[in-house]
């Protein structure tokens, strides 16, 4: 999916550079120039200086999603100041359109980039017939923290310290803990800052897509096997189609993800499992509702969707198919399913429509 939505951006940047590069001449600056076409070749120099200014802060991605929001705002704006202008009859004496396009882009962006960037506290309470024997359970947990994309160790270890305060009981990482560019180093402390995490249960770990690595150990020195070793030395369990009994009828269920090929069925999994038994399930993509409903599990905890990102994907994973849920809380006949916007990004520095979040959730009888 992210592949369509990325070639998607790359063609509106490619079409909408002329849009830009045409309307910035009718800035003063450039409007005053008795030459057409040098007016143009100035803006469209403009143009290139500015987006490879930002292709250097934040890569392609980056830049991209800045320009095809300038495009989009500066597109809306030509057409409200046009119909404007035919109801005055009367020119505007100066460019408002660009003007406000500029602004607001401008605004809207770093609203985006503060809500990726600051973690917010989200609170679920859940009532499950199967926690009988027990009293009230916190699990507190993230997804998506692809260390190194919106920060590094030493931030991470920060909000270690706010998850610590918690109390939790049990804590869940639900996969893509690290990405393609984290370094060796970020995964070493990133790992060191998760032993420090005090719980009654433990801090259990699954796979997402991004942590094995799309492009081999030599990328970024370290593979799946020295993540897992890591992990495991810093006092995480890391589960890969695994149940483990956590205190008498409460097991997690940590699943392999959806993109390897060897991953159990649901089925198969909780075989040995108890129908009385009180079944949390830690499942990177949210792709699989059916069969974990079917199989009566309480509660299902995934990543990867990021919440949808940015207005307007938002929602596109559900249109397409590729995901049950996008974000927040579902609940189908006994199982409850929350998917977790992610403690971080992966590729782009702006989350508009959501917000980056560690989860706390209360499992109550």
């Amino acid at each position: 999916m992210w592949f369509l939505i990325l070639g998607g951006m790359f063609l509106a940047t490619l079409l909408g550079f002329s849009f830009i590069v045409l309307k910035t001449t009718k800035f003063s600056l450039l409007k005053q120039w008795k030459h057409k076409k040098m007016a143009l070749v100035l803006s469209a120099i403009l143009w290139i200086f500015i987006l490879s200014a930002l292709t250097y802060w934040g890569g392609p991605w980056n830049m991209m999603a800045s320009f095809i929001h300038l495009l989009v705002f500066w597109m809306i704006f030509e057409l409200i100041f046009t119909v404007i202008q035919k109801l005055r009859r009367k020119k505007f004496e100066k460019y408002h359109a660009g003007r406000l396009a500029l602004v607001v882009t401008v605004c809207y962006l770093a609203v985006g980039m503060f809500f990726a960037h600051h973690v917010f506290r989200t609170t679920y309470d859940i009532k499950t017939e199967h926690v009988t024997e027990l009293d009230a359970i916190k699990i507190v947990g993230f997804s998506d923290s692809h260390i190194g994309a919106t920060f590094h160790a030493d931030q991470f270890k920060k909000y270690i310290e706010k998850m610590n305060q918690e109390n939790p009981d049990l804590v869940v990482i639900a996969g893509d803990f690290v990405d393609d560019d984290s370094s060796y180093e970020d995964m070493v402390g990133a790992c060191e800052a998760l032993s420090h995490l005090k719980t009654k249960y433990g801090v259990y770990y699954v796979y997402g897509n991004h942590d094995a690595g799309y492009y081999g150990k030599e990328h970024r020195g370290y593979g799946k096997e020295e993540l897992a070793q890591c992990l495991k030395k810093n006092k995480v369990i890391v589960l890969e189609d695994e149940t483990v009994n956590l205190d008498k009828n409460l097991y997690l269920c940590g699943r392999q993800d959806a993109s390897e090929s060897n991953r159990m069925s649901m089925k198969e999994i909780m075989q040995e499992i108890s129908e009385d038994a009180c079944v949390v399930v830690l499942d990177h993509q949210p792709n699989d509702y059916d069969a974990e409903e079917e199989c009566k599990v309480d509660l299902v905890i995934s990543g990867h969707t990021h919440g949808g990102q940015m207005i307007p994907i938002l929602k596109a994973g559900e249109w397409l198919g590729v995901n049950d849920m996008t974000y927040g809380y579902a609940k189908r006949n006994l199982t409850n399913f929350i998917v977790s916007s992610g403690i971080s990004d992966w590729a782009l520095k702006f989350k508009t429509g959501c917000f980056s979040e560690y989860f706390v959730i209360n499992l109550l009888k």
